[in-house]
């Protein structure tokens, strides 16, 4: 028993290791903090419902798999899409029969509200009926087949 004190007074004392546990706990917070700012470790967090610092490898490379398939995917969409479009013919340059009478009642219209300042009359023949009659300011009678 004195041989084995002996042997173990000769071996020197364990290192402290508050230095390097200290430092051990400074990487692992320089790494949360790295992690945190990372946007794929926080999109991946949010996507597993975890804290960013709890985020296991495994976890990270399955959200990073998905990320790539999406990612893909829209490129080759948007890349269909621009092909399909480029081949496309050319438009006509006129512009089409609705654009061409939407325009026409839309004219017809201004010219017609700023030109004519008519009353409506009323007359009773046989029997009564309201007739709409075009008139002018002063009441007289518009001719519709006459133009002024």
């Amino acid at each position: 028993m004195k041989a084995a004190e002996t042997r173990l007074a000769a071996v020197d004392p364990a290192p402290a290791m508050s230095a390097s546990d200290a430092s051990l706990a400074d990487a692992r917070r320089q790494v949360a903090d790295a992690r945190a700012a990372n946007p794929m470790f926080r999109v991946a967090a949010t996507w597993q419902r975890t804290p960013v610092e709890a985020l296991t490898s495994e976890q990270f490379e399955q959200v990073k798999h998905w990320a790539v398939i999406a990612l893909a995917s829209a490129t080759a969409l948007a890349t269909a899409l621009a092909a399909v479009i480029s081949t496309l013919p050319d438009r006509p340059s006129r512009p089409s029969k609705l654009a061409r009478a939407a325009r026409a009642m839309i004219a017809a219209r201004r010219k017609t509200l700023r030109r004519i300042n008519d009353q409506t009359r009323v007359e009773y023949r046989d029997r009564p009926r309201f007739i709409y009659v075009p008139t002018d300011a002063e009441g007289r009678v518009l001719n519709p087949d006459t133009r002024r």
